[in-house]
């Protein structure tokens, strides 16, 4: 904007303040001096003009393309040219250094080449206002920085915010420096180009606080790694993406997935400002992988997969990017152990859905065959109470040792019964992928459910006596024998007649 157009505008806003329109009786616009407001105004001003070199504090209260006016307090307001702007808005206070102070009063929020003169540079020195300088020369631990005449020296530490090997890039280009060290009497001083970038990713970072919110999608650039994730930039400040919300897919590291430099979309999971961290995830930005998969995610199904992660429990398998089922180690095949070189990670596997919880993102895996029909339609005649048959021990839980007698069929030794048959360490003593026998106790056709007990042990459990009440020596009334529930002749459990009964019929 020219000096002449500037002061028009000027000159404009203050007729518009000193006068006002009014109407006469005619309906004719009239407009007339307010000089009783102008009187009061000039009044009550402190009119000062700042020295030039010094800084002044102001209020922005226009900003055009090319200049911002500022009111300083001064008779007219500073100019200051806005792309020196970095972020600040009309009714922003700004301190600035007076550069000129006739016939416009001009200020800068930093120093260009044709504006430092010496007793400036002091001031900026004094103020920590920024100046611009040109890289000149390599010397031994740092550069010349020329600077409107003036020679500055840059140590190589102050050149950037992390050390860098190669300087030729920089020889030659201009930026804006902070002078940390000035000497007036021997004519020398030291400036810093750390210190302007260090200043406005401080600034970054409080702008990106001040706005940031759980649950935003932002950019970010991919800064550094870690075993356990990577940290991305999102606008000067850094969080966290660990590795468990890098991708659907299984990840050992996350340089598999990203490149430092890499231009990244995140999801804000948590924000601490006390503690300056934050959480952040690629893979929830994706498809829910359960949705799309649905119809092939069913009980019964076939799959095929990878093996990516091992346990002592069994073998993680990814069906699909983002579904790792869970081949526990009675599945595995018969005869097999998770030693086997057919179960190291990264090998193939096929085999059947044996159970899916959507809700849960959890998928069973087996190995084990599954009947194209429901075996249940003959396990009545095939099993009966009493039988003696052949099984494979698939697990042993706090409810007992469950036995595979058929695929798709698994029968279980209630915990209750294993120990009143001595069996202390059923975990121990039942190690999955091993053949029993076992003998049928009872079967629930209707909630499809088989109770066994291994043969050694079913004779023993029918001779057991009954687990005693508490109370033992008080007296207790009496009740008609055939109406005590659970018990049979003798003091034997009705379990244990039912199967004594059985075994006996077996013999004959």
């Amino acid at each position: 904007m020219s000096q002449n157009v500037l002061n028009e505008t000027r000159n404009e806003d203050y007729r518009l303040m000193n006068t006002e329109e009014t109407t006469n009786a005619t309906g004719e616009e009239t407009t007339e001096e307010n000089t009783d407001f102008a009187a009061a105004l000039e009044g009550n001003l402190e009119v000062t003009m700042p020295e030039k070199g010094k800084m002044i504090t102001g209020t922005i209260i226009k900003i055009d393309d090319d200049i911002t006016l500022v009111n300083c307090g001064a008779k007219s307001e500073a100019v200051l040219e806005s792309a020196e702007l970095d972020g600040q808005k009309v009714g922003d206070e700004i301190e600035a250094l007076v550069l000129e102070t006739e016939p416009t009063l001009k200020i800068t929020l930093k120093l260009d080449n044709s504006d430092a003169s010496r007793e400036v540079l002091q001031q900026a020195f004094e103020s920590g206002i920024a100046v611009t300088g040109t890289i000149s020369k390599t010397i031994k631990g740092g550069f010349l920085v020329d600077i409107s005449g003036n020679t500055a020296f840059l140590p190589i530490s102050q050149l950037d915010l992390e050390y860098v090997q190669d300087t030729s890039s920089f020889l030659g280009k201009s930026f804006e420096f902070k002078i940390i060290e000035f000497d007036q009497q021997e004519n020398r001083f030291k400036v810093s180009r750390a210190e302007i970038l260090k200043k406005q990713l401080q600034e970054k970072a409080e702008q990106t606080w001040a706005n940031l919110k759980v649950g935003d999608v932002v950019d970010g650039t991919v800064s550094s790694f870690q075993d356990f994730g990577a940290f991305i930039d999102i606008g000067g400040i850094e969080g966290l993406l660990h590795i468990s919300e890098l991708s659907l897919e299984y990840t050992t590291h996350p340089s598999e997935v990203l490149e430092i430099g890499q231009q990244v979309k995140v999801k804000i999971l948590n924000a601490d400002r006390e503690k300056n961290r934050i959480s952040l995830s690629m893979k929830q930005l994706a498809n829910n992988p359960w949705e799309d998969h649905a119809e092939d995610l069913q009980s019964g199904k076939p799959f095929s997969g990878e093996i990516v992660r091992k346990t002592d429990f069994g073998l993680f398998v990814q069906l699909y990017p983002g579904i790792d089922g869970l081949l526990h180690v009675s599945q595995l095949r018969p005869g097999t152990s998770l030693d086997d070189e057919e179960y190291a990670i990264g090998k193939k596997l096929e085999g059947w859905i044996r159970s899916v919880d959507v809700e849960r993102k959890r998928a069973g895996l087996t190995l084990h065959e599954i009947p194209g029909e429901d075996p249940w339609k003959h396990i009545p005649e095939k099993y009966k109470i009493g039988t003696t048959v052949d099984g494979t021990v698939e697990e042993a839980t706090r409810f007992g040792v469950f036995v595979l007698l058929e695929p798709g069929v698994t029968g279980l030794m209630p915990m209750s019964e294993l120990r009143r048959t001595g069996v202390k360490n059923p975990e121990q003593e039942y190690q999955p992928q091993t053949p029993l026998r076992v003998t049928v106790t009872a079967i629930d056709e209707e909630r499809k459910r088989i109770s066994l007990l291994p043969e050694d042990k079913a004779a023993a459990a029918s001779d057991a006596p009954a687990k005693k009440t508490s109370g033992a020596g008080k007296k207790k009334k009496s009740a008609p024998r055939q109406k005590q529930q659970g018990k049979s002749e003798g003091g034997v459990s009705e379990f244990g007649a039912l199967l004594a009964a059985a075994l006996k019929t077996k013999k004959k």
